[in-house]
């Protein structure tokens, strides 16, 4: 599955608006204070509903002013999800709805203005589906944060090899067994200790050390050198991500540009109407293959 449309009423700059998204990678492009940042922000807050992990919040100063000062009193994101597969609707049950004869997921978040105590005081009620009122379940919710790994407006810092970074909390809601962490980890230690290249390196080190001790040392006290065990958090922790370069490209758009053949060798299979870049063929690459990206 993947979210394909979002609509976003009176939020901080934004009146309302319906973004349309594509598979795949979706690149938001404008200047500065133009709803960026905005439309991010509203991700965010969207998927981290029922977490307490949540790092953004909605305030009374979230709340879009129009240009006679007035300020909304209802603050509304939709999100559908479509290409949902059979697993998919059974996990997220809480939003599945039927559209144009097909299965998608619906998000819907309502934040109201409300005074209380003489402060403005936001608000807020999700629901799932076609039918205001159709409750979410926490659980659900926190399945859907793993499964988006949080819209991030900061990737970088996130996603990078730190600690607690998102996706070594995927990995760890997706193995939460400790028995099974563990084995998983003694496999990678293993795999380390008994790698020829290592072991060899670290006899030698231990050579070199001890021979340095039996002449400056009275009492001959020799080292051993080993790996110190890596939990599986601390592996997980050390992954990286990657985007793999294979991103489908519109035939069109290709067949366009050229008067012959020679984009073909380029793709994978050029025959195919929607064509996946050769990731070997990329390497020799011509200087006048534009495809505007």
């Amino acid at each position: 599955m993947y979210l394909k449309y979002f609509q976003i009423k009176n939020y901080r700059c934004i009146e309302n608006i319906n973004i349309e998204f594509k598979k795949g990678v979706n690149v938001l492009i404008g200047e500065n204070n133009t709803g960026k940042t905005t439309i991010i922000d509203a991700l965010r807050l969207a998927f981290s509903l029922g977490t307490q992990r949540r790092d953004i919040f909605f305030s009374s100063d979230d709340f879009f002013v129009n240009r006679f000062g007035k300020k909304a009193d209802t603050s509304e994101f939709d999100l559908t999800f479509t290409d949902v597969s059979e697993d998919e609707r059974g996990i997220f049950i809480d939003l599945l709805a039927r559209e144009n004869g097909e299965y998608v997921l619906k998000l819907h978040l309502r934040y109201q203005l409300r005074i209380k105590g003489g402060a403005e005081v936001p608000s807020y009620k999700s629901w799932g589906g076609e039918h205001e009122g159709q409750n979410i379940s926490y659980e659900m919710m926190d399945a859907l944060y793993y499964v988006y790994l949080e819209a991030l407006r900061d990737a970088e810092r996130y996603l990078r090899p730190t600690r607690e970074n998102r996706l070594s909390l995927l990995l760890g809601r997706l193995k939460s067994n400790p028995n099974e962490q563990n084995e998983l980890a003694r496999i990678i230690n293993y795999k380390i200790q008994t790698t020829t290249e290592w072991s060899d390196l670290i006899r030698e080190a231990e050579n070199r050390i001890n021979e340095h001790l039996k002449k400056t040392s009275l009492n001959q006290q020799l080292i051993d050198i080993d790996f110190l065990p890596l939990e599986f958090k601390r592996i997980a922790e050390n992954l990286k991500m990657y985007l793999p370069n294979n991103w489908l490209v519109d035939k069109s758009e290709i067949t366009d540009k050229f008067t012959n053949d020679s984009w073909k060798k380029y793709f994978k299979n050029p025959e195919d109407s929607e064509l996946v870049f050769d990731e070997n063929a990329m390497s020799t690459i011509d200087t006048d293959l534009s495809l505007g990206a």
